[in-house]
C-alpha cells in the first residue's frame, strides 16, 4: 500500500517535471538529470510489479502444487531489479561523465592499470 503511494507522488511530479519541460513522462524520466525522480519511480514499479509477481507465483504453486512457479517468479523478480540497478547505474554514471566528475578519478586508476577512461 505504501508503495503505491510513493509511486504515486513520484509520477505526480514527473508529470509536473515532464510538463514544464514540454517532453512526455517516459522521455523526462530517460533524460532527466533528476535521478532521484528516476530512482523513487523506476524502484516503486518495481516493487510493485516485484509483488505482483511473488503473488502469481505463489497463486501458481497452491493451484498446480508445483513449486516451479515460486523459482520462476523469483528468478523473475531478481531480474526485474537488475533491470532496474543497471539503468539506475547507467543514468547516474552518464550524468557523473558528462559533468567531468570521473575523470580525475578515471586518470588515477588508469595510470595504475595501464588502462585507458571512456570518452
Amino acid at each position: 500500500m505504501l508503495q503505491s503511494v510513493s509511486l504515486a507522488q513520484g509520477m505526480r511530479q514527473a508529470r509536473g517535471e515532464a510538463s514544464r519541460s514540454g517532453v512526455g513522462v517516459r522521455r523526462y524520466l530517460r533524460t532527466t538529470a533528476n535521478t532521484a525522480v528516476r530512482a523513487v519511480v523506476l524502484e516503486d514499479l518495481a516493487d510493485l510489479t516485484g509483488l505482483v509477481l511473488a503473488t502469481l507465483g505463489l497463486a501458481l504453486t497452491v493451484a498446480t502444487g508445483s513449486s516451479v512457479w515460486d523459482g520462476v517468479a523469483s528468478i523473475g523478480i531478481g531480474a526485474l531489479l537488475i533491470l532496474v540497478a543497471a539503468n539506475l547505474v547507467g543514468a547516474n554514471a552518464s550524468l557523473c561523465w558528462s559533468a567531468g566528475r570521473c575523470r580525475p578519478r578515471c586518470n588515477a586508476i588508469s595510470a595504475r592499470n595501464s588502462t585507458r577512461c571512456p570518452r
